[in-house]
């Protein structure tokens, strides 16, 4: 048989398998003609340790994410639920909702009222437990009306978070026109821990009788 060089042989188109052939000079043989030895790839790489390298920690899954636990290791944290959102725990990050917290309540019926001072709305207020201190931001969703006076009158409305009163909405109303949809908002920064409550007031300013009706509420807390 004719000399062939290594580079004259066919080259193997797919990863190498248990069981394929490996030609290697023993250099710790003394004579050149026991020197030319063959090695199954299984021996000369070691398999097992090959797949473990292939993993970065035990028990990997599809939607994984990885941090580094400490300065010389590596952790997983496992896809969390759908819709949750990646955020930074106490020492590690970790998946929950886009809140620390979040209620909402409705009142269909409401109230009214003549008195120029404020008055809380029947039924438009909610209690929300928050976990940890936090920035809380509400916002009441409703209708709302002025009557009395011949060209009608104003109304105004507002939220109270945690015991202090936003900034007010006014809406002026032609008499007998109907109800309008009123959009109101505030944010209190640095509310403590615990339960907190939010309500909507409403008061009567240049008109006989204001009415607040169809209320959506609702409030959420961010961290500070």
């Amino acid at each position: 048989m004719a000399n062939i060089k290594i580079s004259e042989f066919d080259e193997l188109a797919e990863a190498p398998a248990t069981g394929d052939l490996f030609l290697l000079t023993d250099i710790s043989e003394a004579f050149d003609v026991d020197k030319t030895k063959k090695i199954k790839f299984e021996n000369l790489v070691d398999l097992a340790a090959q797949a473990a390298a292939q993993k970065i920690v035990n028990a990997q899954a599809s939607g994984d994410v990885f941090y580094g636990a400490s300065a010389s290791s590596i952790a997983r944290l496992a896809l969390g639920t759908q819709g949750n959102v990646l955020k930074a725990g106490a020492s590690a990050p970790e998946y929950g909702g886009p809140f620390q917290a979040f209620k909402y309540g409705t009142a269909s019926s409401g109230s009214n009222t003549s008195s120029s001072t404020w008055t809380d709305v029947s039924g438009a207020s909610i209690s929300i437990t928050l976990p940890a201190a936090g920035d809380l931001l509400a916002f009441a969703v409703f209708t709302m009306d002025s009557q009395g006076n011949s060209g009608g009158g104003f109304g105004e409305a507002r939220l109270v978070i945690d015991g202090t009163g936003q900034q007010e909405v006014t809406v002026s109303c032609v008499n007998a026109q109907g109800y309008r949809g009123v959009v109101c908002a505030g944010i209190k920064e640095g509310v403590s821990a615990g339960a907190r409550t939010v309500k909507l007031q409403i008061r009567a300013y240049y008109s006989t009788t204001t009415y607040a009706n169809t209320i959506y509420l609702f409030a959420m807390e961010f961290n500070s």
